[in-house]
């Protein structure tokens, strides 16, 4: 789901007074500022907004910060998220 259409489906249940989830006002911050998704430093843990967004099941989720998206040259691993816009 691209951050257009995650945007959109955020913000027509809010239209509908439906009450939003952690997940949603966490999603709606994220875009707001420009971001791109979650990571934890602590531990090979990252989503971005989208489907897959706040899906894992760490015990630690509390520690995630949010960060923008860099291409990967991990072998397996398709992108990867920093607290640096470029890298």
């Amino acid at each position: 789901m691209s951050n257009k259409a995650l945007d959109q489906r955020l913000y027509t249940e809010l239209a509908k007074d439906v009450t939003p989830s952690v997940k949603d006002i966490t999603a709606i911050y994220l875009m707001n500022k420009g971001y791109d998704g979650l990571y934890n430093p602590d531990c090979e843990c990252a989503c971005k907004l989208g489907e897959e967004f706040m899906c894992c099941q760490q015990a630690n989720q509390e520690d995630c910060r949010a960060g923008y998206i860099h291409a990967s040259t991990t072998p397996g691993e398709e992108y990867r998220i920093t607290n640096r816009k470029s890298i």
